[in-house]
């Protein structure tokens, strides 16, 4: 029996084990693009590269894999299912690199004073003094990933502080 090659060589199964080979494949694929739907917009340039990169990645073993398959009889469903698969990915990768395109852009642009608070004024009142955090500067810093506790920390007020 020949063996059945996808992924550039990374795996070599004979026919017995290679369907347990491919579901496993395909089931990290349907979780990778599950998880690249839900953070798409929310990620961080890190993960957006991780993404992109786990993306372009499954392409090029779903591409070798209709390579493989194709024209052989009986495959003809499967060999046009991992060709639209394909093509589904590659409209989500194109997101993901117009979602990176936009977060260069932000990042190349002078950042707005998030992290330079001033004091309102002394009102001679017991407890912190009062800071003035635009709604701008809280944006800003959520469109760059950062998380409110970690905001809060990098501003040096509390979360509570961040949320009136």
């Amino acid at each position: 029996m020949q063996p059945f090659i996808f992924g550039k060589g990374r795996f070599d199964c004979v026919a017995g084990s290679a369907a347990v080979m491919v579901e496993a494949f395909f089931n990290e694929v349907f979780r990778l693009v599950d998880q690249a739907e839900r953070q798409y917009g929310l990620a961080n340039r890190d993960y957006t590269d991780y993404i992109i990169e786990r993306l372009e990645f499954v392409i090029i073993v779903c591409s070798d894999l209709f390579d493989n398959i194709r024209g052989v009889s009986g495959l003809e469903d499967y060999c046009r299912s991992v060709g639209e698969l394909v093509g589904a990915i590659r409209t989500i990768l194109r997101s993901w690199e117009e979602y990176e395109g936009v977060l260069d852009a932000n990042l190349s642009q002078r950042p707005p004073m998030a992290y330079h608070l001033h004091p309102v004024h002394n009102s001679r009142q017991p407890g912190r003094p009062q800071f003035n955090i635009s709604k701008e500067q809280l944006e800003y810093l959520r469109s760059l990933g950062f998380h409110w506790n970690e905001i809060s920390i990098l501003l040096g007020v509390s979360r509570m502080t961040i949320y009136r």
